[in-house]
């Protein structure tokens, strides 16, 4: 009995280290990544016991997503939870991210190679995408709007977030060589016609991209000949970019009518790079060959040639009437210069806050009451400016300005400044001439005058007698290198330069 006790014993200890002693099965799990350079998973390979639950996740790189996974384990959930019962191979999918790129269209058109109207097209990240517009017939691409702005056509565009753009197309205005009118993108205008069709686009903006003969308005009208753009009603209000080009022949008469030139009446606008040759312009009231007025208008680099007679008053062989606010610079005439009244060489009446620099006047000036050789009647400023015009007048006469007054309404004093005049001044009526200005009752400083080649010893006809600013000079002290020893407040540097002859503006050159 004792001996069966003991064999039972040790049967159950066999058993039982038997079980004890009995092992875990163990499994591989292999992880991989589609592309390998998208990014990664973790955990990475390695081996698990059997029923170990197994959180995997799956981390993509820069400009890269998550899409799936494959193998032993198929799903999209990210992280995902497998249980491992076997040997398990799973592989994370990754994509290339992408953005989308939406066009659209403003006007009639379209952009070559994409999609159209609001579609989307997806590309990867750090795609470019080059973008054509095309107009259709009779229109024209204008600007990129959006996620791409500018003019530039073809435009490339890199893809690395989504991206918005639209293609402005605009109709062409088939009254001109090209352009839409606006500022940014003026009218074209090519041809006399188109030249005068501004009068139908008074608010747009216009550039000249060729020289004009505009001869042939001798016969336009009746004799009447070009049609002033704008008026007082209908003042032109854009601007005008001559480009340097010439309109040559202007031929303008309109007996004693109102606002009278090229432009009648502008306000508010630009006129720049402007040439006008050999123009015969006969006009009334407001009369100029690049406008009869301007107000709060800015006139730069524009030039006259030819014949302008007023048969009123407010005459000036560019401006009529420079109302106030207004600026002209690097401009000039060299014209024959008449009227039945006041009259100026460059400009009729200069208004108050107005500005007249780095400009001047040749030919000849001829008036019945107040005449000057570059202003008429200045209640502005008048600085780095000259007359070599001959000036021929009846009363008040002055070889670089009529009468230089004070503007009541602002309270400014007219001024004179760092100017000289050397044309001949007669006066034929009762009040003697001045060298330099016919009369003066407000502001004069550093001005000169030859007083050999005016035929005059006196700055200033009548008025404020006060000549102080004003200094006569002999020919030889205003011609050549001594002009500067004799002529010291001038800015020899950046504005004035010597010749052989008498100083010019160095914008001349």
């Amino acid at each position: 009995m004792a001996k069966q006790l003991i064999y039972l014993s040790l049967l159950s200890f066999l058993l039982l280290t038997s079980c004890s002693t009995e092992s875990t099965p163990i499994y591989t799990l292999t992880t991989e990544v589609n592309p390998p350079e998208a990014g990664s998973v973790s955990p990475a390979t390695g081996e698990y016991d059997e029923g170990t639950e197994i959180g995997i996740t799956a981390t993509p790189n820069e400009n890269w997503v998550f899409e799936s996974w494959h193998g032993d384990y198929i799903g999209e959930s990210n992280p995902a939870t497998i249980t491992i019962d076997s040997d398990k191979q799973i592989t994370a999918i990754f994509a290339e991210r992408t953005y989308a790129l939406t066009i659209y269209t403003e006007g009639e058109g379209s952009v070559r190679e994409q999609v159209i109207q609001s579609k989307t097209n997806e590309y990867p990240t750090g795609t470019t995408v080059q973008l054509t517009a095309e107009p259709e017939e009779g229109w024209e691409f204008v600007q990129w709007e959006g996620n791409l702005t500018g003019k530039e056509n073809p435009a490339s565009v890199e893809i690395i977030e989504p991206l918005f753009i639209t293609a402005i197309f605009e109709e062409l205005n088939l009254d001109f060589a090209g352009g839409t009118g606006s500022e940014a993108n003026p009218y074209q205008v090519s041809t006399l016609d188109q030249l005068q069709a501004i009068n139908d686009y008074k608010d747009d903006h216009f550039v000249q991209i060729n020289e004009i003969d505009a001869s042939e308005t001798i016969n336009w009208n009746n004799g009447k000949g070009f049609t002033p753009i704008g008026d007082d009603r209908n003042r032109f209000t854009g601007s005008y970019n001559g480009g340097g080009y010439k309109i040559s022949g202007l031929k303008i008469d309109l007996g004693s009518n109102e606002f009278v030139g090229l432009f009648g009446f502008v306000e508010g606008g630009l006129i720049k790079n402007t040439v006008l040759e050999n123009v015969d312009i006969v006009g009334g009231l407001w009369v100029g060959a690049l406008a009869g007025a301007i107000e709060s208008t800015e006139i730069i680099n524009s030039h006259a040639t030819g014949n302008l007679h007023g048969n009123s008053y407010f005459v000036g062989g560019l401006l009529g009437w420079a109302l106030d606010g207004s600026t002209i610079s690097h401009s000039s005439v060299n014209m024959n210069v008449s009227g039945d009244s006041d009259i100026g060489g460059l400009i009729g009446v200069l208004g108050g806050k107005g500005i007249v620099r780095n400009s001047f006047s040749a030919g000849t000036v001829t008036g019945q009451d107040v005449t000057g050789g570059l202003v008429m009647s200045n209640i502005g400023t008048i600085v780095d400016s000259y007359s070599i015009a001959d000036v021929v007048g009846k009363d008040i006469t002055g070889g670089l300005v009529g009468t230089n007054d004070r503007d009541g309404v602002n309270n400014i004093d007219g001024k004179v400044i760092t100017s000289y005049a050397t044309g001949t001044v007669i006066a034929k009526g009762d009040t003697d001439p001045g060298g330099l200005i016919g009369k003066n009752s407000a502001t004069i400083e550093a001005i000169y005058w030859d007083t050999q080649s005016t035929g005059l010893d006196n700055a200033i006809g009548t008025g404020n007698t006060n000549t102080e600013g004003a200094t006569g000079l002999s020919t030889s002290q205003m011609k050549g290198t001594t002009a500067q020893e004799y002529m010291p407040e001038f800015d020899w540097e950046n504005i004035w330069r010597t010749t052989n002859g008498y100083p010019e503006l160095r914008w001349t050159d």
